[in-house]
């Protein structure tokens, strides 16, 4: 998976050796992934890592702590942000306004630190979910092209790598 990851980067130009990566990362499986892959790459990056706590679910902050944790064992700076989960449900599209919420964190975080790109956990089911996703809406051919691998500075190193074969080297990695 490592080796896929990088083949992926070298392939759309992600970072270059030794660049600032701010990574988004939930506390899932997959952007905890994406942060044991970049952390092992050999490209010399400068991590850092972003988490936002939403406030929706009673486990929100359990998750925050064990992300701050694990970039504390790493020797990783870690940004923990917090929004308002209530403004959040009342809103008439949660999750549109939670993602709006999420990028414009993330751009906040990554111009106060200075990073080149931020990296997201998207993965190629992703990709597929959101083209069937886009297909049942009617989206048209320009809605049908997917999520990018790159998009100015975001990039997504697991755009070629499987939910499985993340499971799969998550479970082998502990």
């Amino acid at each position: 998976l490592e080796e896929r990851v990088l083949a992926t980067i070298y392939r759309f130009r992600m970072v270059t050796p030794g660049g600032a990566v701010l990574v988004a990362v939930s506390g899932g499986v997959d952007s905890m992934t994406l942060l044991r892959v970049l952390r092992r790459l050999p490209l010399n990056l400068r991590l850092a890592v972003f988490h936002l706590n939403h406030g929706l679910r009673p486990e929100s902050e359990e998750e925050a702590r064990m992300v701050s944790e694990i970039c504390e064992g790493w020797s990783l700076p870690c940004q923990v942000r917090k929004i308002d989960g209530e403004r959040l449900r009342r809103a008439s599209s949660l999750e549109a306004v939670a993602r709006d919420e999420r990028y414009r964190l993330l751009a906040e975080v990554a111009q106060e630190i200075g990073v080149d790109r931020i990296a997201l956990g998207h993965h190629a089911d992703d990709q597929v979910e959101t083209m069937v996703m886009r297909f049942l809406s009617g989206a048209g051919p320009q809605g049908m092209a997917g999520i990018p691998p790159v998009r100015g500075r975001y990039i997504r190193p697991l755009f070629e790598v499987s939910r499985e074969e993340i499971l799969d080297y998550a479970e082998k990695a502990g």
